[in-house]
């Protein structure tokens, strides 16, 4: 079932204030960042009933969920909001198919949609079904926890920071999973995350938080390459772009991909021509060139233009650039920034040593 959002919320606490207005698309994961205590477990508890003293609206595919100036506030159950917290909260006297059947017999009786081996397939559990869930890892229960919200047919999914814990290998074979069904599920995705590279990989949009408020929002190719957000003092701080697969060399396996910043050679020969696909630039991938004719064993080397720079206490330096269509960004040592002269509008090429794609 797709459905579009729009809410206006606010909820006061003691020393803290939420104040949010915003609308989600019918389909696709939106990010909701910021630093801790900026309000992003608090909107996500809005938009899932878990906050009685909310006011405002929320309003579902049309359906009122909040509409306090008319006396409505449905309850959790009520709301159909799939909520994923961090530790999973699977049913330790069931198996993990007892946990999904549990979520299935809870759907509304009108809801089509997939099956339980389904939803398992997408999610990679089907061998963990006969499996109580204190037999199974913490990566693979978040994933049992993923799809038991998905099989009670809910009209979005809510993900509070749902890699939290996991291992870089874990987090990394999740967020393929998540990315897959953002594109797949016809239902909004709302995904709350501190970490720049998860926001990369998973999100279409962005929701920025900052006491209380809404500092920034938009497109999250836009939002991932700006210095004054959070994400890009992260060590992991990385641009997602769009891309598209044009051919794939059958000899060296080799894709070409056309993103806004120009063409990239990608190790790829799984590659499909003509795939829509995301590419995710890290920062600390980025290098800096001021010429582009001396050989090299990086393939990308794209002609780009200093848009911004800011240093660090720790002798490093963030680039902002400006390539093609796009802007990406560039983490280099301070030392290499003064000595190549590296100030705006300085014309440059951004060696581009590692790409992700997803």
């Amino acid at each position: 079932m797709s459905a579009a959002l729009a809410a206006s919320l606010r909820l006061a606490r003691a020393g803290f204030v939420l104040e949010a207005a915003f609308e989600l698309e019918a389909r696709g994961a939106t990010a909701l960042v910021g630093p801790s205590g900026s309000g992003k477990t608090s909107l996500l508890r809005c938009l899932a009933g878990l906050e009685r003293g909310a006011t405002g609206s929320i309003h579902v595919g049309g359906e009122p969920w909040l509409d306090s100036g008319r006396g409505i506030f449905l309850a959790p159950h009520r709301r159909g909001a799939g909520l994923v917290f961090q530790d999973s909260r699977l049913f330790a006297h069931l198996d993990v198919r007892g946990n999904l059947e549990f979520a299935r017999r809870r759907a509304p009786s009108a809801a089509g949609g997939a099956g339980l081996e389904e939803v398992a397939g997408w999610l990679q559990i089907g061998h963990l079904l006969a499996r109580r869930t204190r037999e199974i890892s913490g990566g693979e229960a978040r994933r049992v926890a993923v799809a038991r919200a998905l099989l009670a047919a809910p009209s979005i999914l809510l993900l509070d920071e749902p890699l939290s814990g996991l291992d870089e290998e874990r987090k990394s074979e999740m967020l393929q999973v998540l990315a897959r069904l953002a594109e797949r599920l016809a239902l909004p995705m709302v995904y709350v995350s501190h970490s720049a590279s998860e926001v990369a990989r998973i999100a279409a949009r962005a929701i920025v938080l900052r006491e209380g408020r809404i500092h920034a929002r938009g497109d999250i190719a836009d939002l991932s390459s700006r210095l004054d957000l959070p994400w890009a003092k992260e060590e992991g701080a990385a641009v997602a772009l769009p891309g598209e697969v044009i051919d794939v060399d059958a000899k060296d396996g080799i894709a070409r991909i056309r993103t806004p910043a120009g063409d990239l050679l990608v190790p790829a020969p799984e590659a499909i021509p003509g795939r829509t696909i995301r590419v995710v630039l890290a920062a600390r991938d980025v290098s800096i060139a001021l010429e582009a004719g001396n050989p090299s064993s990086i393939l990308n080397r794209l002609p780009a233009t200093v848009l911004s720079r800011e240093d660090d206490d720790r002798g490093r330096t963030m680039l902002q650039l400006a390539s093609g269509e796009a802007r990406i960004l560039a983490r280099i040592t301070r030392r290499s920034a003064d000595a190549l002269g590296l100030v705006q509008g300085r014309v440059v090429v951004a060696q581009v040593k590692s790409v992700a794609l997803f």
